[in-house]
Formats: structure tokens, C-alpha cells, sequence
């Protein structure tokens, strides 16, 4: 789909599949892009009164596929996208530019996949999850644009299927989304 039809559905309203959301994260090939790895799902950031963009953090993993586990490392890569879009609004590479997080900490896993609430689920009923959980997202951002806060629904799949090892990178970059997750979330926010 090209960038002007993409952008014509925009305007019209509809979103880009979720779908879209998978192309990226699978597509490491992008010249000049490093992708690959564990994504966040979109993390709803304000750019102005009237206008949000999902960012997506992009960490390091490494697989252990003996014990079929795979080893998620902090974000290497904040991602930024317009809501619903595939079109890349900013590309920050965390390991050859400006780091936001302090204190380094790359050898170090910040946690296993699959982390325990989504360890008893087989990679379709996952796979089901992340749809829905991306289907709510164009919804919930609109509210959040509105309101600064996330319906139940999407805050409590955003926070069962996003590994609790990235929730304190969510907080510097995006205090507002963060504030919202916490307040369905004392007992696992960071």
C-alpha cells in the first residue's frame, strides 16, 4: 500500500490493519534500520493538544531455544509512528545516539519470554491476544488524546501481554501513558 493511499484511509478514518504492526516488527531487512527484536506495543506519546504518535521501544533479544525461553534486553531503539500508520515519524538508535535511559545496563537481560502471564498460552491464543490488543489500539488512543487515560480493557491486555522487564523504559519517555497503566497496575509498575 502506498504512503498516499495509506494516507487517504487516514483521513477517512480507518486505520491501517494490525497486520501492519506485524510487517514492521518482522522486518528487519529496512536499510540502515535495526528492527529486530522483542516491540513494545504502541505506547500512546502527545505531540501536541490535538495529536498523538505510538512509539514503539525495540529491545534486544536473545533466543535459548533449549529451554525455549528467549532473553529480552533493555531498548536498543525508540520508534516512533503516527497513530495507526506505518510511515516512521522519528528513529532513535539508543546505542549509536543519544541514550535516554542513564546508566547503560546492555549485557544484562531485563527479563525471559515468555514472562508468566502469557507463559501458559500456546503462540496462537498469543498471537489472538495481540490482535485484539491491537484492534483496541486506535480506539484507545483517540480516548487517550482525549481524556489522558485508557479504557480497563486496554490497559490490562497492554500490561498481561508487554513483558514487565520494559515497563520502567516506558515511565521516562512517556510519563503520561505510564500514568495511565499505573493506575490499573500499582502492584506491577516499576
Amino acid at each position: 500500500m502506498g504512503r498516499l493511499t495509506m494516507l487517504k484511509k487516514r483521513k477517512r478514518g480507518r486505520a491501517t490493519p494490525p497486520t501492519k504492526y506485524f510487517e514492521w516488527r518482522r522486518s528487519a531487512a529496512k536499510p540502515g534500520l535495526d528492527l529486530g527484536g522483542y516491540w513494545s506495543y504502541p505506547i500512546f506519546v502527545r505531540e501536541k493538544a490535538d495529536r498523538m504518535h505510538w512509539l514503539h521501544l525495540i529491545c534486544s533479544v536473545a533466543r535459548r531455544p533449549l529451554k525455549k525461553l528467549t532473553a529480552i534486553y533493555r531498548p536498543k531503539v525508540l520508534l516512533t509512528t503516527p497513530v495507526g500508520c506505518a510511515m516512521v515519524a522519528s528513529y532513535i538508535d539508543l546505542r549509536h545516539g543519544r541514550d535516554v535511559y542513564a546508566g547503560g545496563g546492555w549485557e544484562k537481560p531485563v527479563g525471559l519470554f515468555p514472562h508468566k502471564d502469557v507463559a501458559s498460552l500456546t503462540v496462537k491464543q498469543f498471537r489472538v491476544e495481540e490482535e485484539r490488543l491491537l484492534g483496541l489500539a486506535l480506539e484507545a488512543s483517540r480516548e487517550f488524546l482525549k481524556s489522558g487515560s485508557l479504557s480497563a480493557e486496554y490497559r490490562e491486555l497492554w500490561l498481561r501481554l508487554t513483558h514487565p522487564g520494559i515497563l520502567p523504559y516506558v515511565k521516562p519517555v512517556a510519563p503520561r501513558f505510564f500514568h495511565a497503566l499505573k493506575l490499573i497496575a500499582k502492584g506491577k509498575a516499576p
